[in-house]
């Protein structure tokens, strides 16, 4: 089993990096919670978008705040709550993802370009969604090279 972390530095993240967009009509808690160092997210299919202006479906994540980033340097680790998979992207090569679960590498791709890239996490509608659709995330992690 690969360490995906292997050459790179943990970067400290604090509440307030994480900025969570819901549905722009209804409040915050009415959508997120932390608990116990638990990031849990759910989302309606009924659900609005997370703007007014958005042409998505309905969703409810957490973008990471100040850790945008124009170079792929940053690599993200993130721990699902309620599984036992541990998913992680690797954002090591400029210009190409690769996809960790459990310590194994599942993909390993281009980006999709872009100039801007950043970190987020949550539930998000798809097409024949159920009426309610939930996600929780802990020990969230990102790293620096």
């Amino acid at each position: 089993m690969v360490d995906p972390t292997d050459g790179f530095t943990p970067v400290p993240l604090h509440q307030s990096n994480f900025e969570v967009q819901k549905p722009y009509d209804v409040p915050q808690n009415q959508r997120y919670s932390h608990i116990n160092g638990v990031h849990k997210l759910w989302v309606y299919s009924t659900d609005k978008a997370h703007t007014t202006t958005s042409h998505t479906a309905s969703r409810t994540e957490i973008r990471i705040r100040d850790m945008d980033t124009c170079q792929a340097d940053h690599w993200c680790v993130h721990h699902a709550g309620v599984r036992s998979h541990q998913s992680s992207h690797n954002l090591n090569d400029a210009g190409m993802v690769k996809i960790y679960i459990d310590g194994d590498l599942k993909y390993e791709g281009p980006d999709d370009g872009g100039k801007s890239h950043y970190f987020k996490f949550g539930v998000y509608e798809q097409n024949d969604s159920s009426n309610y659709m939930e996600s929780r995330w802990k020990e969230i992690k990102v790293f620096k090279k």
